[in-house]
This record gives C-alpha cells, sequence and structure tokens, in this order.
C-alpha cells in the first residue's frame, strides 16, 4: 500500500522487515513473494541495480512457472532500466518459450510480449516490435477484461518513432476512447502526448506541467527521469544544461550510464548553443562513449551520435563532416533492415533527426527502396 501511496521509503523499510521476518521464521514459500516486492520498490526508487538482485532471488525461488515468468518481466524491466536491452531481450524470450506449452497463460504472455515489444522499440528494431504487438492483439481478442491502454500506448511510441503520423492519430484515438487505467498510464499518455509535439515542432510545456502534477501524487523515480528529458527540450539553452547538469549529478549516485546518456546528450546540445564548445565536447564523447556498452530508454541512439557529430564539426570540421557522413550511412542502412517498407519514407523523411542527420551528410538523393 505504501508504494503505491508513493511512500518508497515507508515500503522500502516494511518490505526489507517483512523479509526479514520470513528468513527467521523459515517461511520459505513466503521468500519469492517479498523479494520481488522488495524488488519493486527499489525499482520505483531507481535502485535499479538492487531491483536486479531482488528479482533474481525471488525466480529462483519461485516454483510456479507463471509467476516465475511474471518476476522474470520485473527483472527485464530493471535491465532496462541499466541499459541492458539485449538481456532484457532475451530474459522475455526465454519465457515467453517456457510459458508456449502451457496452458491458461494468456495474462503471463501478454505481459511479456508488451515489454518485448517495448525493448525492440527502444532497440528500433520496428517491424519486430510490430509484429509483437500484433501478437498480443491475437491473444487479446479473447480477454475481455484486459488493458487495452498499454497496447494503444506501445503502438503509438513506434509510429511515433516512424514517423507514421495517421497512424500515431489512430492510436491516439484509442487512447482517448478507452482512458488511461491509473496513475502510471496517465502518466505515460502524458509523456507520449509531449513527444509527438516535440517531434511535430510544437510546444509540450503544459503536457510537461501536468506530468509533474502526476508525479507529485506518486514519485517514481523513473517516470521523472523521462518527464525531466523532456522538459529539458522546452527551456532556453540555459536553463536545459542546468536541469541536466542536476539530473547527471542524481544519476551519476547510481552509476546508470544509461539513464546519463540522454542528460549528457541534452547537455551537450546546449552547452553548444550557448558557445561553450568544451564543455559541450565532454558531455558528447561520456555520451557517445556510454553508449558503446549500454542502450538508453525512449531516446534515440541516433541523436546522441548526431549531436556528438555537430560537437565534433565545432572542433574540427573534417572530422565533424566524416561522423555525420558515417552517421547518415549508419541511418540509411538501419532503415533498410528495421523499417517497414511501407514507413521508410516516414522513418527518413518525416523524423525531424533523421531528416536533420541526411541533410548534414548531404545525404540526398535518398535511398528508399
Amino acid at each position: 500500500m505504501r508504494r503505491r501511496t508513493g511512500d518508497l521509503a515507508g515500503a522500502r523499510l516494511a518490505q526489507e522487515a517483512a523479509l526479514a521476518a520470513f528468513h527467521r521464521s523459515g517461511a520459505e514459500a513466503d521468500l519469492p513473494a517479498a523479494h520481488n516486492n522488495l524488488g519493486l520498490v527499489l525499482l520505483d526508487a531507481d535502485e535499479c541495480r538492487a531491483a536486479v538482485e531482488q528479482f533474481e532471488r525471488s525466480a529462483r525461488l519461485q516454483p510456479d512457472p507463471v509467476t516465475r515468468a511474471r518476476v522474470h518481466n520485473n527483472l527485464a524491466l530493471a535491465l532496462e532500466e541499466l541499459g541492458q536491452l539485449e538481456v532484457a531481450l532475451d530474459t522475455r524470450q526465454r519465457q515467453l518459450t517456457v510459458l508456449a506449452s502451457q496452458q491458461g497463460t494468456d495474462l503471463a504472455r501478454i505481459n511479456l510480449l508488451i515489454g518485448l515489444a517495448n525493448t525492440l522499440r527502444n532497440l528500433q528494431r520496428y517491424g519486430e516490435a510490430l509484429e509483437t504487438l500484433d501478437a498480443v492483439e491475437q491473444i487479446a481478442a479473447t480477454r475481455t477484461h484486459w488493458r487495452r491502454d498499454e497496447l494503444s500506448q506501445q503502438r503509438a511510441s513506434v509510429f511515433t518513432e516512424l514517423g507514421a503520423w495517421r497512424q500515431v492519430d489512430e492510436a491516439l484515438a484509442v487512447l482517448e476512447r478507452d482512458g488511461a487505467t491509473d496513475r502510471s498510464s496517465q502518466l505515460r499518455v502524458l509523456m507520449l502526448g509531449a513527444r509527438l509535439l516535440l517531434a511535430r515542432n510544437q510546444s509540450a510545456a503544459a503536457l510537461v506541467a501536468a506530468g509533474e502534477v502526476l508525479l507529485d501524487a506518486r514519485p517514481d523515480r523513473r517516470f521523472e527521469r523521462r518527464l525531466r528529458v523532456l522538459q529539458a527540450r522546452t527551456l532556453a539553452p540555459a536553463a536545459a544544461l542546468a536541469l541536466a547538469q542536476r539530473e547527471l549529478a542524481r544519476a551519476a549516485v547510481q552509476a546508470n550510464y544509461a539513464a546519463m546518456i540522454p542528460f549528457w546528450t541534452l547537455a551537450a546540445a546546449a552547452a553548444l548553443q550557448l558557445g561553450m564548445v568544451d564543455e559541450a565536447q565532454r558531455h558528447a564523447s561520456a555520451a557517445a562513449e556510454a553508449q558503446r556498452v549500454v542502450r538508453p530508454l525512449d531516446f534515440s541512439p541516433f541523436e546522441v551520435q548526431f549531436v556528438h557529430a555537430q560537437v565534433e564539426a565545432a572542433v574540427d570540421a573534417g572530422r565533424g563532416a566524416a561522423l555525420q557522413a558515417a552517421l547518415a550511412r549508419r541511418l540509411l542502412d538501419h532503415a533498410e533492415h528495421h523499417v517497414p517498407l511501407v514507413h521508410r519514407t516516414g522513418f527518413l523523411r518525416g523524423v525531424l533527426l533523421h531528416r536533420r542527420i541526411l541533410q548534414a551528410a548531404d545525404a540526398a538523393p535518398l535511398r528508399l527502396g
């Protein structure tokens, strides 16, 4: 209950006390749930490495395969927050294989598949993400009490990143019709709307402010971090730089480099606009180096590379041009292999970031076929 009301400190103390009591009393049957519940509190508090440890313990102790699959889905969430997307992907795929031969696992499979689609989206494997969401639709068609808002949110997110604006509007219309089912869902919808406005070069300040109100009601560091990324995009360079620096300091406490990548990138872009080239280069280089090892959530790796190339161009025009040309080639290659043909033009021309990448490299005519 305390976790649901936002009292994370109280929830953590309560779960740690319960876990200790179960260990003292030898109540082994209660240990899997206790470890999982503590992991969820730690995840909300952004202590993702500690959460991973609790979920792994819970999964090892959990005898029921369906419940174990749910714990592994929580484990994948924590791994994603740490930028370990491929590991999260493998974790969910393994559990789907386990559940495939069992009856009565539809809801567990739906949760895993929605998570899998989110991981694939963050890996920018859009064709596979859409196929996974189609698989969810097939399973969910027989369920009358399943929350369809999560599926519509995922579809809208994928189509936003593809520049498929008509499909985005259709998914948002479904969300508006069905309504968000809880606070977390409401916050995801607000942030989705903010990303869409920013993608269309419109102000998202009002939606960001509304998101802050929801977060005040129940703190969740993971949601707050994503909201701060969006907020930084609505600010003037000096304010954006200050916000990014504050968030970098907070993420550094947990040494969560995946969480730091967006703020390093935004700080670099803001510093470059302010003429602070040395500081811009420091932030951009840190983001590019970290991205060799981990991947950020809800933040395009192409933006990291583009800002890095822009900063390097301010230092050495020749090196910057070479980086921009190489980035454009990677973008075109990625579109060819991971973007469905029907969406490829929108991905390359409809997404402002991608259009800027290609323009910077003077990459025309585009290879869309």
